[in-house]
């Protein structure tokens, strides 16, 4: 029953105030926003990039965040309700929900980290939300470093013709980071796009001919491959139709 009137909260109250200054390119947990849209933004990326210089190789960087939820601190997360949000009747049942989540290092570690407190759970749709938006400001400025960059949560995707706007962009992301007592994690190095690479569990191959040849990551399918072998042994035991 408690989550009926955060859900209310949050899609009559914060919603607004917290998404309004993000870019295009944040696309996580929002309306009209998801995983097939961000692949889309890819493709159109991709293809604006190769357009623009079809022989100029073109290099990327894949980063996300080293245990983003359990690592958040909760003071930075109180800080940033508290310049968004307009109606401030809102902060006192927003810092309830932030400090309901239990961060479960022994007392003495908390107390000597300087960030406090950490950790938001990944159930409730203010704490998704939360997550989103902490990002925010890095997102404006990666903007003005990289020609393409997009964000999934905590998966960043940055692509540059110029290979060392695309190294400067990943010291700054990961100084941004440090800012908030948060870990970067490099997936792949820097890679060069046109040899293929994966991010949202899908394979991106750029051809010389600027084909953009989408394929599932292996252990997607592998997952798939799992899935249906389950469903064909319920059928087989009578559990399900076909």
């Amino acid at each position: 029953r408690d989550r009926t009137w955060q859900r209310s909260m949050c899609d009559n109250g914060v919603y607004d105030d917290l998404v309004r200054p993000f870019i295009v390119d944040n696309i996580a947990c929002q309306k009209n926003k998801g995983a097939d849209m961000a692949i889309r933004r890819i493709i159109k990326m991709l293809q604006r990039m190769y357009r623009a210089r079809p022989d100029a190789p073109i290099y990327g960087v894949h980063l996300d965040v080293k245990k983003y939820f359990p690592s958040t601190p909760h003071d930075e997360l109180k800080a940033m309700d508290r310049e968004r949000i307009k109606d401030k009747r809102f902060i006192p049942y927003l810092d309830e929900i932030i400090e309901s989540s239990r961060d479960e290092r022994p007392e003495e570690e908390i107390r000597m980290d300087p960030f406090g407190r950490r950790g938001t759970g990944l159930g409730s749709q203010i704490n998704q939300l939360h997550q989103v938006s902490l990002l925010n400001e890095l997102d404006h400025e990666m903007k003005c470093i990289v020609r393409s960059y997009i964000r999934y949560n905590d998966d960043f995707l940055i692509l540059d013709h110029d290979i060392n706007a695309v190294k400067r962009a990943k010291l700054v992301v990961q100084s941004h980071l440090e800012g908030y007592g948060l870990t970067m994690t490099d997936k792949a190095g820097v890679f060069k796009v046109q040899d293929g690479f994966y991010f949202m569990r899908k394979r991106f191959i750029l051809k010389s001919t600027g084909k953009i040849i989408l394929r599932l990551h292996p252990k997607a399918l592998a997952d798939e491959r799992r899935t249906l072998r389950g469903l064909k042994r319920c059928m087989e035991r009578g559990i399900r139709t076909m």
